[in-house]
């Protein structure tokens, strides 16, 4: 929600004290919140849900089952069909892994070069928060939005030059 400019930083603050202090669930919370619309909401959780699903398929280790339960009917949701949901993030995972080893090492150092005259709000970003990320790996692991948006931002900045690998003494200085 803070990503895609839905709500503020206090608007937030609330729905996470609000949901450690009752047991109500988070679209109950999200609609008693003014300004957010419902439709926002359900998107929001959409895609919650299935990035939530993306960092389960990069886990190396482990097992773990999807099944169809019943719930109880929320405007905020629309039904989800997992088997599709499955393979479609599957299919990004593999895009992801793809990406990620095309960069090499996360380890490295990086530091933000010449900034493009456009660039999406996932570029300006990368960008902006380069100085502030010791590797490419914590650049990712930080940011605010989807990780294969984030891995796609990364890759583009190398590609464009708008980004690069240091020294570990390049990066002290």
């Amino acid at each position: 929600l803070r990503y895609r400019g839905d709500v503020d930083g206090a608007a937030l603050s609330q729905v996470e004290r609000a949901k450690r202090e009752t047991d109500l669930p988070l679209p109950r919370i999200l609609e008693q919140i003014p300004g957010i619309a419902p439709l926002d909401v359900a998107t929001v959780l959409a895609e919650g849900l299935r990035e939530a699903v993306f960092r389960l398929f990069l886990w190396e280790t482990g097992e773990f089952r999807f099944a169809e339960m019943a719930v109880d009917a929320n405007h905020f949701t629309a039904p989800c069909d997992c088997n599709a949901l499955a393979m479609d993030v599957s299919r990004e995972v593999d895009e992801y892994r793809e990406l990620i080893r095309g960069l090499g090492s996360l380890e490295r150092p990086v530091r933000a070069g010449t900034k493009p005259a456009e660039a999406t709000a996932e570029d300006e970003y990368v960008l902006a928060h380069a100085g502030a990320a010791e590797t490419a790996g914590e650049l990712l692991a930080t940011a605010p939005f989807p990780r294969l948006k984030a891995a796609w931002a990364v890759a583009n900045a190398f590609d464009s030059g708008w980004l690069e690998f240091t020294t570990a003494d390049a990066a002290a200085d």
